[in-house]
């Protein structure tokens, strides 16, 4: 069922899956442990490709998903110390043109 869903329906799952997540139902975190793992690796292959060596490296963050479930943000972040990927800052913004710009900045 869920692959007929559209993007939109799709994303207005997420807060049902991270308060399931939340509640210990096994396959919610699952779901939500993948979900911070494959961001941490986005983020730690646009680092590299930035040439931020080191782990030091600005990050702002927006989406629905980022912007209001702050424990994701806090699962995001154990993902990326797993990873030895600490950014140096990290911003939410609600306009992701709003975080281009900020990261263009420094």
């Amino acid at each position: 069922r869920v692959s007929d869903l559209d993007r939109g329906q799709l994303a207005a799952l997420a807060p049902y899956v991270l308060e399931l997540a939340e509640n210990r139902d096994s396959v919610a975190v699952v779901l939500v442990e993948q979900a911070a793992d494959d961001l941490a690796g986005l983020v730690n292959c646009l680092a590299r490709r930035m040439r931020w060596s080191g782990g030091e490296f600005p990050l702002a963050l927006s989406g629905g998903l980022l912007l209001n479930h702050p424990q994701f943000v806090s699962l995001l972040q154990t993902r990326l110390k797993r990873r030895r990927m600490a950014p140096a800052t990290l911003q939410l913004v609600p306009d992701p043109v709003q975080g281009a710009l900020l990261l263009a900045s420094r």
